[in-house]
């Protein structure tokens, strides 16, 4: 749900918690305080007063420490999530993959330059550059896509690819696409290509 709720989260939904192993190997929520303050055993991350909502937070990605969520649910209009926006239309503000601080419960950056789609989740390759992103819908209608980072583990520059499956076969190509939301707003909807 896209609200603020401190059951579920603010704007969008994740909820994070630090396991623990007791002594007979049964594990355990343990209780903590996090650095803005917040104690407890529960944290719901603050996307609101971070990297603004999120919607419908699901899947995403799990590396080397960092965590990413994907915004699932495809948003295509202001009136669906009963709101204007400002500097870019509301709606345009979710469906991203979110980069979150799981240890302290906040948004750290929408990666706007892996795309906008309705992902489900990702992986990040081997090589530390590669990361593979997919979208959350029916078999043959849904994108897949890639970003390659020019510097490993730093997924801020790179270049963003959409496959292009060959009708009626397991082959295709990868299509470079613009990708720098500072000058090209076209990042906003992911082509079909």
């Amino acid at each position: 749900m896209i609200e603020s709720n401190d059951k579920i989260g603010d704007g969008g939904g994740m909820t994070m918690f630090k396991l623990g192993k007791k002594a007979d190997g049964t594990i355990e929520v343990l209780p903590q305080t996090l650095s803005d303050g917040r104690s407890g055993k529960f944290f719901n991350v603050d996307f609101a007063g971070t990297v603004g909502e999120t919607g419908m937070n699901c899947g995403g990605i799990s590396w080397s420490g960092r965590v990413w969520t994907a915004e699932e649910w495809y948003q295509t209009s202001n009136k669906a999530i009963n709101a204007d926006g400002k500097k870019i239309k509301r709606y345009e503000n979710l469906n991203w993959m979110v980069e979150i601080d799981p240890k302290n419960a906040k948004g750290v950056r929408k990666q706007y330059n892996w795309g906008r789609q309705g992902f489900e989740a990702g992986v990040i390759m081997d090589d530390q550059k590669t990361v593979y992103l997919f979208e959350d819908g029916d078999a043959g209608k849904s994108l897949l896509s890639k970003f390659i980072a020019e510097t490993p583990g730093d997924f801020t520059k790179g270049d963003l690819f959409f496959f292009k499956q060959n009708a009626g076969q397991f082959t295709g190509t990868w299509v470079k696409v613009p990708n720098n939301p500072a000058t090209d707003w076209n990042i906003l909807v992911a082509p079909h290509v």
